[in-house]
């Protein structure tokens, strides 16, 4: 197994972690559902093994923003929090306040935005489905998802990778006709989490 793809499964299993319960998150944490924006609430100094870390939590912490941005694989961002020694991803713990419920799959953003953590943007998925919501390669050059030049044909490759399998749709003479033929793969394969741009 490469690097790559270990870090990759590590990367999963640490995003699907078991969650404190709700009702502890509840008793810790405010969510707005329609921002997304977590904040801590205040907190007895029966949580805390000393006087002077109460003291130290309550002037840092307490009744403001909750989470750190952390850059992911692919350059991606997203909010952790770090409860207890732990961290546990943000849009984790939201779903789990909104549905009492410990989600075993992925959380996908739906606007590709995972700083955005509002309940409506957020949707459960497989790997295969969020990977379909990913944005434009940074290194695409055609500016145009799923396309790319073929040097040696003299065409626009149109391709698409669905269960990490890499399909060829078909080769066009302009860029604009390979990535219709991307699009209609894209909605055929991944239905509503097609990411078309």
């Amino acid at each position: 197994m490469s690097n790559a793809v270990k870090q990759q499964k590590d990367n999963i299993m640490q995003s699907r972690k078991s969650l404190p319960s709700a009702e502890y998150l509840r008793q810790i944490l405010n969510y707005d559902p329609d921002t997304g924006e977590f904040f801590w609430k205040p907190r007895p100094e029966s949580d805390f093994k000393l006087k002077s870390h109460w003291v130290t939590w309550i002037n840092n912490y307490e009744n403001k923003n909750a989470g750190t941005i952390k850059r992911g694989d692919g350059g991606h961002k997203y909010y952790i929090i770090g409860i207890n020694r732990k961290t546990y991803r943000a849009h984790r713990i939201a779903w789990k306040l909104m549905y009492n419920d410990d989600p075993i799959e992925l959380i996908d953003h739906i606007d590709g935005n995972g700083l955005n953590n509002a309940i409506g943007n957020l949707r459960i998925a497989n790997d295969h489905l969020n990977g379909a919501n990913s944005k434009i390669s940074k290194n695409n050059k055609s500016g145009f998802k799923g396309v790319c030049w073929d040097k040696a044909k003299k065409k626009w490759l149109a391709q698409i990778t669905v269960k990490r399998k890499k399909i060829h749709i078909g080769r066009y003479d302009k860029a604009e006709d390979a990535h219709h033929a991307y699009c209609e793969a894209a909605k055929k394969h991944f239905g509503e989490y097609a990411r078309l741009k």
